[in-house]
């Protein structure tokens, strides 16, 4: 599918599919960009899920008939927005849902890629900041007139310049945790523990040691049967009902199905299984782009993994 070209400084196309050719330059152009060497890779792993209620575009923004950026762009259909209200007014809203009367259903669309904390448009290495607001002005104008859209999402590089802008078009700034780095200039993980304070040293392998003890192991996978994939997305859903209430609730979550397509990114991705005896107690899904690993998904079995040291 297609939608119209919009006429402005930076051509957008809205297209659910990339073809090869274009795909491979594409991804070329946005492999230095934070995540971008798998946003493509990604996104189509997360369409093949089928999440219910979700709508996925590619926007390519072209220059003169020549692309110049990517954006990962996603649609939810008819999101009710009561349950992140509280109060007497969300009491009305509930009892008017009995009767399948939702005034504050809205399509909401997201620039951002889906589950990361990542600027939904990536750029080509050449295009300024100047020009990336410019492309981000059209981008907005474009799904403006051209989508059914209540309400637009965007994770942004947070440059003043754009911030700036973007307050000029009316949106509002909400700011939102940092990704937390860790730089790992080490070539062993002794070395890391080495570089550690004394105490800290201590606490790891303390950890490790009554891993060990409790006949604990980790696998390395990167592909999941369905058994597996069942076992993990219950331990995730474990960490979500212990951290619910503590942060505010994201509309789109993981299906059974994500973990058991993971194997569509092929090496750029790799699940870690703990275990304990023969029970797993604990995951973590990480993907690779360029020379960063990115902590996507986790879960635990609180009920051993803490014992353990998982």
């Amino acid at each position: 599918m297609t939608m119209p070209v919009c006429s402005s400084p930076y051509s957008v196309e809205a297209v659910t599919e990339i073809a090869a050719d274009q795909r491979t330059m594409l991804q070329e152009f946005i492999a230095a960009r934070p995540f971008g060497a798998v946003t493509i890779p990604w996104c189509e792993m997360l369409r093949s899920t089928h999440l219910p209620g979700i709508d996925f575009y590619y926007l390519i923004i072209s220059s003169n008939g020549s692309p110049k950026a990517l954006a990962s762009f996603y649609v939810l259909r008819r999101l009710n927005i009561a349950k992140y209200i509280s109060g007497s007014f969300a009491k009305c809203l509930d009892w008017l849902a009995r009767w399948g009367i939702r005034p504050l259903s809205f399509n909401i669309g997201f620039l951002d890629i889906p589950f990361t904390n990542m600027a939904g448009m990536l750029a080509a290495p050449e295009v300024t900041d100047q020009e990336r607001n410019q492309m981000m002005f059209s981008v907005v104008d474009y799904l403006r007139k051209n989508t059914d859209i209540h309400v637009l999402v965007t994770t942004t590089e947070p440059t003043p310049e754009l911030r700036a802008s973007l307050a000029t078009e009316g949106f509002i700034q909400i700011s939102a945790p940092p990704n937390t780095m860790l730089a790992t200039p080490f070539k062993t993980f002794e070395d890391y523990v080495a570089s550690l304070p004394r105490k800290v040293r201590w606490d790891v392998k303390d950890k490790i040691r009554r891993f060990g003890e409790a006949s604990g192991r980790i696998e390395r996978r990167v592909h999941l049967d369905r058994n597996e994939a069942k076992a993990v997305y219950e331990l995730f859903q474990r960490t979500c009902r212990a951290h619910e209430g503590q942060d505010i609730a994201w509309p789109v979550q993981p299906n059974p199905a994500i973990f058991e397509q993971v194997g569509q990114l092929g090496d750029s991705q790799r699940i870690l299984l703990a275990y304990i005896g023969d029970r797993l107690i604990g995951f973590l899904m990480l993907v690779e782009s360029g020379d960063t690993l990115l902590l996507e998904f986790c879960g635990l079995d609180y009920e051993l993994s803490r014992e353990s040291m998982a």
